[in-house]
């Protein structure tokens, strides 16, 4: 992103250029018409033709960029004013630089929220639901917008435009975290990579599908950086929370009856009733 900005930058700056050497040589060629009328000597009508137009076209060409950005600019400010026209002032957040709320949060509505760094919200997601509520505007009269999101706790979680995770009240991090690690109900987006075939399982046993992935954060083996078997993935189940805001990503390597399971680079066999569990997602 920032070097298509230099890029464009790059190309305005030629354009101005050109069109200051074109509107040069056009001044010049008016000069010598004026001389030559005030000497009222004739003047060629080849040279008040090329005068005229190399002066146009060189301001034409030079104020041309300089004024698309202008308007652009004056454009973009009278957007920015309206989007944020419909909120309160006193509910503004005012930061001396967005990534002030990262690094120490913000206050909001009485309440100081901080970003909740371990949890992985899907915001692309249909499930993900939020509504304008306020903005952040930092020190250059640029602004953020700041959503309500909805979800399956019932507390306020906000997130904030450009931002790729959530903020809460620094009060409800522990339960929040709590909550979606052990209790939020689950859904399923299974992928079969040979057929590349997709499906979603609305309703799965979420408290199993939790079951077997403590099972190998506490039980499974590390894959080597060099383990093929780890680089030839059959399928992967993801499992969001039916609000979006946290998933566990399984991927599955099978060996006949029995699947191999991945997790966070670990790995378990799984018996045969777990097999059938994962097994009845992906048939």
């Amino acid at each position: 992103m920032a070097f298509m900005s230099m890029f464009l930058v790059m190309i305005l700056f030629i354009i101005v250029v050109i069109g200051l050497v074109i509107l040069l040589t056009g001044i010049i060629l008016d000069i010598i018409w004026g001389i030559k009328k005030k000497k009222k000597k004739k003047v060629n009508i080849a040279l008040k033709i090329f005068a005229i137009f190399f002066t146009v076209t060189g301001i034409l060409v030079a104020g041309g960029p300089v004024a698309a950005v202008g308007i652009m600019s004056l454009g973009a400010k009278v957007v920015d004013h309206q989007e944020i026209a419909e909120f309160d002032k006193k509910e503004l957040v005012y930061v001396d630089d967005f990534q002030d709320i990262y690094d120490d949060g913000f206050d909001f509505m009485g309440e100081h929220y901080v970003q909740a760094e371990e949890m992985s919200p899907q915001k692309a997601h249909d499930n993900f639901r939020k509504e304008k509520i306020s903005a952040v505007v930092d020190s250059n009269d640029k602004h953020r917008i700041i959503y309500s999101v909805d979800n399956l706790m019932g507390i306020t979680i906000l997130d904030v435009e450009w931002s790729s995770g959530i903020f809460v009240k620094e009060s409800d991090i522990e339960n929040l975290m709590e909550y979606y690690d052990k209790e939020a109900p689950l859904y399923c987006v299974a992928t079969v990579k040979a057929t590349s075939s997709k499906q979603v399982i609305e309703n799965v046993d979420s408290a199993r599908v939790r079951q077997i992935r403590d099972r190998i954060i506490n039980e499974g083996q590390l894959f080597s950086s060099g383990d093929t078997a780890f680089k030839h993935r059959d399928a992967t189940l993801l499992f969001y929370s039916k609000d979006d805001m946290c998933c566990i990503d399984f991927t599955t390597i099978n060996f006949g009856e029995n699947i191999r399971l991945c997790y966070l680079g670990k790995y378990i066999d799984l018996d045969e009733d777990d097999s059938a569990f994962i097994w009845s997602m992906l048939e």
